[in-house]
């Protein structure tokens, strides 16, 4: 697994997937290959296909959450959404859900 400190070379800025949205599959592979996975090891770790790797870090851009949140677990990256109206859901997540 990688080290907290350790650091990719597309690390150094946010990415807006929104703009590039095949940068997921390269900013996965780096991750991948900086915690010394193989893709079948990293397959085998989060229960996915390796297809279903293999597709998406060669840029195919739809894969099912539940599976990028699992591949994402294992190499221990996180998922960070924003918007306007981040304040509104904070508070459904601290369970004040005041519509």
């Amino acid at each position: 697994m990688m080290n907290s400190g350790d650091f990719c070379r597309f690390c150094s800025k946010m990415i807006n997937l929104l703009e590039k949205p095949e940068l997921l599959g390269a900013f996965i592979a780096e991750h991948r290959r900086q915690a010394g996975l193989s893709r079948v090891e990293l397959a085998l770790r989060a229960d996915v296909g390796k297809t279903i790797l293999y597709d998406l870090e060669h840029g195919r851009t739809s894969v099912r959450l539940d599976l990028l949140m699992r591949i994402l677990t294992v190499l221990g990256m996180q998922l960070h959404l924003s918007g306007p109206f981040v304040r509104g859901i904070d508070r459904l997540a601290e369970g004040d859900d005041e519509s």
